[in-house]
């Protein structure tokens, strides 16, 4: 009787050996199938761009007025800039074009210098009253410095040559299908060099875009001249990133 419980015993640890061993062969052979089915991934980042003719132009000129009291001051610059406003629109620019983008009103002293003392004194005040001038024909940008300048307009802040908001979304439309190419040719470029076949990408982010700084920056254009300003407008350029993501 001891025989056989012993004999039944030691038959039921092989089978169970066997069944750990094959659950164990198991798992091991389900975890390598998996690593082999595990999908690889390839990143890449595309850079495109697209170069544009400016098709706007923000034109920055002023009125800067001194007078020993702080009203005459202000009066003199009132009357300077209401010719300046009066020259522009009569030039064709629209009200709704021209904007007020700094004015101040400060005292203005002399430093005197008397036996090691140093000493401030009162002798004025200065004003100064600064539009932007939003021009949509480019090519009219030094006339209306002329204009303005002739009217009274003694100080500049410079040109700045941009975009439209539609040619802007038109110009990074453009380079963002630049970029989309630019990512989708390295990818196929890695994707040969690793003996691969990509399909459609499985994740597109877009990138960050630089949008076009001036390139003409006039800042010694407010001079009274018997000819017109000859300025143009230079190239803008227009920058988009992608990223692509494609699994293998």
């Amino acid at each position: 009787m001891y025989k056989l419980n012993a004999k039944v015993i030691a038959v039921g640890m092989i089978m169970a050996l066997f069944l750990v061993y094959g659950f164990m062969n198991t798992n091991a052979g389900n975890a390598v199938a998996a690593e082999e089915n595990a999908k690889r991934s390839l990143s890449v980042t595309g850079h495109g761009k697209t170069v544009v003719k400016a098709d706007i132009a923000y034109v920055n000129v002023g009125v800067t007025t001194e007078a020993k009291s702080a009203k005459d001051a202000q009066a003199n610059n009132s009357r300077q800039m209401t010719n300046v406003f009066s020259a522009l629109k009569s030039a064709g620019i629209g009200e709704n074009d021209i904007r007020t983008i700094h004015f101040d009103l400060s005292p203005k002293y002399n430093h005197i210098e008397t036996r090691g003392t140093h000493k401030q004194v009162l002798v004025g005040y200065v004003v100064t009253n600064q539009i932007q001038v939003t021009v949509r024909n480019v090519d009219n940008v030094g006339n209306i410095l002329d204009v303005a300048t002739n009217a009274g307009a003694n100080l500049s802040g410079g040109v700045i040559f941009s975009l439209s908001d539609a040619k802007m979304e038109s110009a990074y439309a453009d380079a963002l299908n630049n970029a989309l190419k630019n990512g989708s040719d390295k990818a196929e470029t890695l994707a040969k060099g690793l003996g691969v076949s990509l399909g459609k990408p499985k994740e597109v982010v877009e990138g960050g875009a630089l949008f076009p700084q001036p390139l003409s920056n006039v800042r010694d254009a407010m001079r009274l001249a018997e000819v017109s300003t000859p300025i143009a407008a230079g190239p803008l350029e227009i920058s988009a990133t992608v990223s692509l993501k494609y699994e293998y």
